[in-house]
């Protein structure tokens, strides 16, 4: 069975952010947040490109290697989320199962509400 993992990455102050994520809570979505307003994430928003939020990835893991599938900035609803994650699957097994993750900062600006989130240093 495929587990699939989503992580958004966001700040608690941008509200397309928070409607996001209690949107996927509402759902009982698992994921992890990572907010981007916290030093220690910083490396990992990096990582990742960050530059807008909220950003939403799904994934695999295979190997401890991630294969992300979807890769989306702005607010995304549970049920279209979940249709792109089911076409890009298409072609694979159906059982898969959602599972959750979450994580950092820098200058980033927010899709929805477009206020910039600058990392206080």
């Amino acid at each position: 069975m495929n587990s699939i993992y989503i992580r958004i990455f966001g700040s608690s102050e941008c509200n397309e952010c928070m409607k996001l994520k209690e949107s996927l809570q509402m759902h009982s979505l698992s994921f992890e947040f990572i907010d981007v307003d916290i030093e220690e994430t910083q490396d990992f928003c990096d990582l990742h490109n960050i530059d807008k939020i909220p950003r939403t990835q799904a994934y695999t893991k295979n190997d401890n290697k991630e294969n992300i599938i979807i890769d989306i900035s702005g607010y995304i609803s549970p049920q279209l989320l979940m249709s792109k994650i089911s076409s890009k699957l298409r072609d694979k097994p159906t059982d898969v199962v959602m599972k959750g993750v979450s994580q950092k900062n820098k200058t980033r600006t927010c899709n929805g509400c477009k206020n910039d989130k600058n990392n206080n240093e």
